[in-house]
């Protein structure tokens, strides 16, 4: 069983090429997807099911950390009950692949990181050492969102990528990769060459799920979001799946300062509506006290 890591920061693009990766390049092999969201409610557990794929989840913690022990008894489980060819462990945003790799029972054969280029340099004001460090140990650095980015600044973003992992393989555009060298790159096992000892650590956020009561419009969700974008509670990452009053299921998906709302097939199957929030400013009887009013409930 070949145990692929695909990371990236929250809102990063990770579930849209795990779709993309397993349409390609892993199309006919048999795979199994390990979702590590650290929200109560998997979101993109949830839509990699609806496209009838093998899904198991790790929630409410970080697989480097809170969830650690668990994850080796989850992958042999894996392996015994479903005999997989290939699995791919989705962390949190959150995770360090410096923890991951010293889990033992992770094996990993080849680590797959997003870059999202629109919030690249937030990142690295927010806390450079520690995405330095995280590109420093990936195989494969994958830039996304490079559309809405200037492309001079793009340039500078692999510029300073390379400075950082040298012997990374980098990509703008991963859908315009044949397979010949996706062959290659699942295959490739650079040498990474860190510091033994490190005082980086983890970025810290809260995190909360909130249940959504009733049926919601669309302009709300919108004026919603609004507010807490002008609060002080300093938002860095929402995503849910919301039941709208004109009928039908939407996944909103917030990244620093950005909403984005994505109308979901007629036939997608969920019981419940809810949105997860990560933010750092404020603590939590303060959040809940701007999201009550919007019909949500802890």
């Amino acid at each position: 069983m070949d145990i692929y890591i695909v990371w990236g920061f929250l809102g990063s693009g990770k579930t849209t090429f795990i779709n993309y990766f397993l349409s390609t390049f892993l199309s006919t092999k048999r795979v199994v997807v390990l979702e590590n969201e650290s929200g109560k409610e998997s979101v993109d557990g949830l839509i990699l099911r609806n496209n009838n794929i093998i899904v198991r989840d790790l929630k409410s913690g970080c697989i480097c950390c809170t969830l650690r022990s668990e994850l080796s008894s989850v992958i042999y489980s894996i392996k015994d009950e479903l005999a997989p060819e290939v699995l791919l462990v989705e962390p949190s945003g959150i995770a360090s692949l410096e923890d991951l790799i010293g889990i033992r029972s992770l094996q990993i054969k080849q680590i797959i990181t997003m870059v999202d280029t629109t919030n690249y340099h937030l990142l690295m004001k927010m806390n450079r050492d520690f995405y330095r460090r995280q590109y420093g140990l990936s195989s494969v650095l994958l830039l996304t969102k490079t559309e809405l980015v200037e492309e001079q600044k793009v340039d500078a973003i692999v510029n300073e990528l390379i400075a950082v992992n040298p012997s990374a393989f980098i990509y703008r555009k991963y859908n315009e990769i044949d397979m010949e060298s996706w062959e290659r790159l699942m295959s490739y096992h650079p040498h990474h060459w860190l510091p033994i000892y490190s005082t980086v650590r983890i970025p810290t956020y809260k995190m909360e799920t909130f249940r959504i009561r009733e049926k919601i419009s669309l302009l709300a969700i919108d004026q919603y979001f609004q507010i807490l974008k002008n609060s002080p509670v300093n938002l860095v990452r929402g995503k849910g799946i919301v039941r709208i009053d004109t009928g039908g299921t939407v996944k909103l998906d917030y990244v620093c300062g950005i909403l984005d709302i994505y109308e979901l097939p007629e036939d997608f199957s969920t019981k419940d509506s809810f949105l997860s929030l990560w933010w750092t400013n404020i603590d939590f009887d303060s959040l809940k006290s701007i999201v009550e009013p919007m019909y949500l409930m802890a």
